[in-house]
Formats: C-alpha cells, structure tokens, sequence
C-alpha cells in the first residue's frame, strides 16, 4: 500500500511533513528517543513528558522495514515519530506484550492483530500544534491492514501524554501500580 505523505502546517507556519521514516532518518530517531527517555530529564521538565523505551538502530531498521513508524520533518529536521515497536524484539515490551494478550482475549481477537509497544515522540517546541493526531492518521493508514488495535502504556507520572492520547481517541483498557495501558482502534471499532 502507497501512502503520499501530508503536509501540515503548524501555529508558526512552518510546513510539516508527515510520511513514513526510512533508514536515512533512523540517527535522527534515536537522538529525539535518547532526548526523551526519562533517564535524561531533569525532574522539574518531566510534566513535558517523557518516554521509557530505548530504541537501537537494529531495532528501528526493523520497524522501517516493516512500514511502522511515521515521522514529522520540518524544514527537513525530525522533530517527531510515531511507531510501533512490537515486532523489534525489544526487552523493555515484555510487560505490554503480556497485556495485549489481555487485550486480544477481550476483543476475541490474537495478538497478532494488536500492534503493542506504540510510542510518540515529539520534541518539545512543536507539542499542542496538531502533530501528534497528525503522525497517529498516517500511522494508522499505513497499518490498518495489520492492526485491528494498537497497544501502549503511558504512566500515570506522565499525565500530559495521557490527556492527549485521551483526547485522540486510545481508550484505558486496564490500569496497574503506576501504568495505564491504553487501547485505539485502526478500524473505529
């Protein structure tokens, strides 16, 4: 399936171009992933957000080759990614996975079906300009056919990601000690 990428323009008028990555963005990925991890925030940006999981550029070549990670460039610079890191053999998904499977038996689905390990990265200066349900649209087009659902955790110390992945349709499917794990439908089910 071909997807033409979008362009969108943000509260600075500054193009955004939303497409799928390919190798040549993967350094650009892994800085952004490396800014955000929670490791390397002071204490007092984390109400920013943050994210938890580290990606290799083994693990990120997968899930370019598999079309499952869409990107924001402006002015050719990443400034955001959106992917799905269930089929990268990551350590740290370990616990999604075995919520998906929860998950899978809810919806009478497999997990084959549920592309778990979701994350959104955006960097700071462009949050709340519309990127994050622009990257999560193009992620879904190009997936639907793979995915009835898509599966991540967001913890309850990160209540900004939380709020907006609320507000763009994921919905809580269980909660844990300090974890949601949140649920969308590729397919408005």
């Amino acid at each position: 399936m071909t997807v033409f990428p979008i362009t969108y323009t943000n509260a600075f008028h500054e193009e955004a171009k939303i497409l799928l990555a390919v190798p040549g963005d993967i350094n650009s990925i892994i800085a952004l992933n490396q800014k955000y991890l929670i490791q390397n925030i002071h204490f007092d940006k984390l109400l920013n957000g943050f994210i938890k999981v580290p990606y290799t550029n083994n693990q990120l070549t997968i899930i370019i080759k598999a079309n499952e990670i869409a990107v924001a460039q402006v002015n050719d610079c990443l400034v955001g990614y959106y992917l799905i890191g269930s089929n990268c053999d990551n350590e740290f998904l370990t616990y999604q996975e075995l919520a998906a499977t929860r998950l899978a038996k809810s919806k009478s689905t497999t997990v084959t079906k549920i592309g778990f390990g979701v994350q959104v990265c955006i960097d700071e200066p462009y949050h709340n300009n519309g990127l994050f349900a622009s990257l999560l649209k193009h992620l879904v087009k190009n997936i639907a056919h793979k995915y009835d659902y898509l599966f991540c955790s967001v913890s309850d110390e990160n209540a900004r990601s939380l709020e907006i992945h609320l507000k763009e349709g994921w919905r809580i499917f269980e909660k844990s000690l300090n974890s949601n794990f949140l649920y969308f439908s590729c397919n408005g089910n």
